[in-house]
């Protein structure tokens, strides 16, 4: 799954895993440029401790893009 959507991917995020939805893939690119930005509200460290406490580990970053693998996914 690839999400760019200029600074919403925490609350795109944050939805699936609320509501229940069975967000699991196994490799996720968020793009995270905007995350720290003044606009919006989340960090970068509370996307990479939601990812965690969804069973989801920062593999690589590339660029603008944080890749997270699903817990127990080896690549």
């Amino acid at each position: 799954l690839s999400l760019d959507v200029e600074g919403t991917e925490y609350e795109i995020m944050e939805s699936l895993f609320q509501n229940g939805q069975d967000a699991r893939v196994s490799v996720l690119s968020l793009e995270t440029s905007y995350v720290d930005a003044p606009t919006f509200q989340n960090s970068w460290l509370e996307m990479n401790y939601m990812m965690k406490r969804n069973g989801y580990t920062l593999h690589k970053t590339i660029k603008e893009d944080d890749i997270y693998i699903q817990n127990g996914l080896t690549i």
